[in-house]
């Protein structure tokens, strides 16, 4: 037979059990509950709808928005890039064409007039 737990340790172990064990199982049932094909979908959506045309007129990361890396076109749209790697791709002068309904950027180099493309789809993060 074991021993009976005494007043205080049963309070105590009820005090782990409120301050660990509920809120870790709390936050794994959100995690396997929440839908990030839903969030990505969503993004995507957004993303389509944008329009967008015209030379680079400037690059710049607006660290007062979250470090956002954002370029602004010669026509003062500015559009938002959120992978380190395309925001190197682009130099003022290249020409720029998003069109509505796609999820794929198009960026003309001026120097020597290559075309890259960046596809909103190749930024998705999975596990």
């Amino acid at each position: 037979m074991g021993r009976e737990l005494s007043a205080f340790e049963k309070r105590f172990f009820r005090i782990l059990y409120l301050i660990f064990i509920i809120p870790a199982f709390g936050y794994l049932l959100y995690n396997l509950l929440s839908n990030d094909e839903r969030d990505w979908s969503n993004y995507f959506d957004f993303k389509k709808n944008e329009h967008y045309e015209g030379f680079v007129a400037k690059k710049y990361v607006d660290f007062n928005d979250h470090a956002i890396e954002k370029i602004v076109l010669d026509n003062n749209n500015i559009f938002n890039l959120i992978s380190t790697e395309w925001y190197k791709q682009f130099d003022t002068g290249d020409y720029v064409i998003k069109e509505k309904g796609s999820l794929i950027i198009k960026l003309i180099k001026k120097q020597t007039q290559d075309t890259l493309f960046f596809d909103y789809r190749d930024i998705e993060i999975k596990d």
